[in-house]
C-alpha cells in the first residue's frame, strides 16, 4: 500500500494499493479529515492512520479503514498528539515513537494492543535518541530500528538499533549527519539506503542481517551503484 505522502502539488490523501501479479497501481480511498502528517500501518485487512495534523490541529485520533467493508472508523485516541511520529508493528502491538506536538517533542512513545483497544504511555527509560520528527521505524527479532529524521536539537538523524527494556539500549548503525536515509525490510534482513549529500541519488547501499539473538552483520551490497530517487 501507498498511503498519503507529499510531492510538489502539497500533501496527499489518497491511499492506492499494487497489485504485483497485474504490476498495476488500484485507487482505495482519501484518508477524511484533510490528515497529514500521520504514521500508518496496514495489518490485516486494516489500515491505520495514526496521529499526525487533523482537523487544522495536532491529533492523537487514530483511524482505521477495513477493506473488507470499505468504511473508516475511529478506535481510542492516543495519550499524546503527535505529528510526524514514526511507528513499527509487532504481532498485535503497534509503537508510536516521538513526532512533535504544539509545544515542541514529544518525548515519550506508545504501544497499541489491537485486541485491548488500549494504549500505554512510555515516558522513561528509553534511550533519548528514540526520540524524533520524521522518521522511520521497523521491529526485527524484537529489536527496534529507527532511522532518519530530526533529532531534538534538530540535527539529522542516522540509523540506531534499540533493545533491552523499554529499548534503553542503543546501538548506532548509520552516523547522523545523513539527510537522506531509507530502509526496505524482510524478515531478519533489511537493506539501508543513504543519501550521497545532493539529495538527489542514494550512493552508498549495505545490507544488514539481524539474527534471532539480535546480533547484526551489516555488509555493502555490489549489485547496485546509485539508486535515483
Amino acid at each position: 500500500y501507498s498511503i498519503g505522502g507529499y510531492s510538489e502539488t502539497g500533501y496527499s490523501q489518497i491511499i492506492e494499493k499494487y497489485n504485483d501479479t497485474e504490476n498495476t497501481w488500484q485507487y482505495v480511498t482519501d484518508v477524511p479529515n484533510e490528515a497529514k502528517g500521520y504514521t500508518a500501518e496496514a495489518i490485516g485487512s486494516k489500515i491505520y492512520i495514526i496521529g499526525g495534523y487533523q482537523n487544522n490541529q495536532f491529533s492523537n485520533a487514530v483511524l482505521v479503514y477495513d477493506l473488507d467493508t470499505s468504511e473508516w472508523s475511529n478506535i481510542t485516541n492516543m495519550n499524546k498528539a503527535r505529528d510526524g511520529a514514526a511507528s513499527a508493528v509487532v504481532g498485535e502491538n503497534i509503537y508510536v515513537i516521538g513526532g512533535r506536538d504544539g509545544s515542541g517533542y514529544v518525548k515519550s512513545y506508545e504501544i497499541y494492543n489491537i485486541s485491548t483497544d488500549t494504549w500505554e504511555l512510555v515516558t522513561s527509560r528509553f534511550d533519548g535518541t528514540m526520540i524524533r520528527y520524521g522518521a522511520d521505524a521497523e521491529i526485527v527479532n524484537n529489536r527496534l530500528f529507527v532511522w532518519g529524521g530530526l533529532s531534538v536539537d534538530y540535527q539529522y538523524v542516522g540509523m540506531n538499533m534499540y533493545s533491552g527494556t523499554n529499548f534503553s539500549e542503543s546501538q548506532e548503525i548509520v552516523p547522523q549527519g545523513n539527510e537522506n536515509i531509507t530502509a526496505a525490510w524482510g524478515l531478519d534482513k533489511g537493506l539501508i539506503f543513504v543519501g550521497s549529500g545532493d539529495g538527489n541519488e542514494y550512493s552508498t547501499v549495505q545490507e544488514i542481517n539481524v539474527s534471532d539473538e539480535g546480533d547484526i552483520v551489516i555488509n555493502d551490497t555490489s549489485f547496485v551503484k546509485e539508486v535515483p530517487r
